[in-house]
């Protein structure tokens, strides 16, 4: 089997909080959240050479992702959730 293309939309309507710490020239802490959509388009061919066995796979999900994170000292790293 070989997979011919993926292709992959991904879509996020988000508003969010940056708090930036100037003192330390960082950020502090960073919150976002909102609607997504995902869009996943694949063909493969599970035989090469033969065209009448290539199945199209079309996966949609949606939900609401939300991004949050916080940092002492250092700067911070973003972590990211998914909820559906």
């Amino acid at each position: 089997m070989t997979v011919d293309h993926m292709d992959i939309d991904y879509k996020l309507e988000a508003e969010g909080t940056l708090l930036w710490d100037i003192a330390g020239g960082h950020a502090h802490s960073f919150d976002m959240s909102g609607p997504s959509h995902v869009t996943m388009d694949m063909a493969m061919k599970l035989f090469p050479g033969r065209t009448e066995d290539e199945p199209r796979v079309r996966h949609e999900l949606a939900g609401n992702d939300r991004l949050k994170s916080r940092s002492s000292d250092r700067p911070m790293m973003i972590g990211v959730t998914a909820r559906g």
